[in-house]
């Protein structure tokens, strides 16, 4: 935030507002992560559906994420990766020595909270597919 205030973000606050689309992401500051983010405020900030990102990273993490990377999009925090069991989209990256992030994931929810779209990646360097994510918000 521009202010330098703390913004928390849940995700039920956002659910008020359907469409959603929700991306989980591994973590803040990383090449591909913000990438994304900033793919999907571009390509979506001004389509009629509210965006949300979401990472195991504190809220003072996504908050400096935020305003490090001028975004405008809401990032949940879910350090007890609760949101990302949920949607079974937690993984670990041993190799690095992470363990319980997000993988990769969009989902696309209805008025009724149903999830209309999906896309699970199993390469944290991969992008989603936007095409794909547009096409499932037109319909």
């Amino acid at each position: 935030m521009a202010d330098g205030g703390i913004h928390i973000t849940t995700l039920a606050d956002l659910l008020a507002d359907p469409p959603v689309l929700v991306a989980f992401f591994p973590g803040a500051f990383t090449g591909t992560c913000t990438s994304e983010m900033h793919a999907l405020e571009e390509r979506f900030g001004n389509a009629p559906v509210t965006i949300v990102g979401i990472s195991r990273d504190l809220p003072f993490a996504l908050n400096a994420f935020r305003d490090a990377e001028g975004l405008s999009v809401p990032l949940v925090a879910d350090p007890d990766a609760t949101i990302m069991a949920e949607y079974d989209v937690v993984t670990d990256f041993a190799d690095i020595g992470l363990d319980r992030i997000a993988k990769r994931a969009v989902f696309l929810l209805d008025d009724d909270g149903r999830i209309t779209y999906r896309w699970i990646g199993e390469d944290p360097t991969v992008e989603p597919p936007y095409d794909a994510i547009a096409d499932a918000l037109e319909r």
